[in-house]
């Protein structure tokens, strides 16, 4: 029970990736690093452009996965497909 510890936006960050890796399983390792690349500018974008609220707690989850992908990508000899 030492998750009821933690904070709620970290449990539903892990239920979040919990979800992807479920049912989206890796998708993401096969396509290009320049896909993510450019996902992770749009993103930011996005992000920039929304002030406060439920969209903006949406589009750092989706910067951080994408950043997430990014390392996996970088650090495991899977840059190119």
């Amino acid at each position: 029970m030492m998750w009821l510890l933690l904070p709620i936006g970290v449990i539903s960050f892990a239920i979040y990736i919990w979800y992807i890796n479920i049912y989206k399983k890796d998708s993401w390792k096969t396509c290009k690093v320049e896909y993510l690349e450019k996902k992770l500018v749009e993103e930011y974008k996005e992000w920039q452009d929304i002030t406060m609220g439920c969209n903006a707690k949406d589009e750092v989850i989706d910067i951080a996965n994408i950043c997430m992908m990014l390392y996996h990508r970088y650090n495991s000899g899977l840059k190119e497909v």
